[in-house]
């Protein structure tokens, strides 16, 4: 429901319930040695996200709403309705974007 990870690629908010129409989360650990240190959503929507890299690589997320960034070197493509997001991380550090 809040997280998906499979096929090398974070899927936030896959399946979120009506009923949780606004919430957070920290601490969810995905595939690939990251961690969702941070998740807060709106009306449904994602409003910010804070990614931690605990082993370096390459991280691709993907997203139902657009988000901003200052992470440098982050790609952002869309596939139909969902926005993704790949970019190369280093161990130990926070990616954060925001709606």
């Amino acid at each position: 429901m809040l997280l998906q990870s499979q096929a090398d690629e974070i899927q936030i908010l896959p399946a979120l319930p009506k009923a949780w129409n606004t919430g957070s989360v920290q601490g969810l650990m995905a595939r690939g040695d990251f961690e969702i240190a941070d998740m807060q959503w709106k009306n449904g929507r994602l409003s910010k996200l804070v990614v931690k890299s605990l082993a370096g690589g390459e991280c691709r997320l993907r997203t139902g709403n657009a988000l901003k960034t200052m992470a440098a070197g982050v790609k952002k493509s869309t596939a139909g309705s969902d926005y993704q997001y790949r970019f190369n991380t280093q161990r130990g550090k926070t990616y954060t974007f925001t709606n």
